[in-house]
């Protein structure tokens, strides 16, 4: 799920039921590394 808030994203998960983790740690690895697109697996 997905909601806006004042200009910025919100991104629901949950570790214990691994719903949404792909997702965020992509964003997280994005984050930190904004001029590569992707991580290498």
């Amino acid at each position: 799920m997905k909601l806006q808030a004042g200009g910025g994203e919100v991104r629901l998960f949950s570790a214990p039921k691994r719903q949404g983790i792909d997702e965020i740690a992509l964003l997280l690895w994005q984050w930190a590394h904004p001029a590569v697109a992707e991580p290498t697996p």
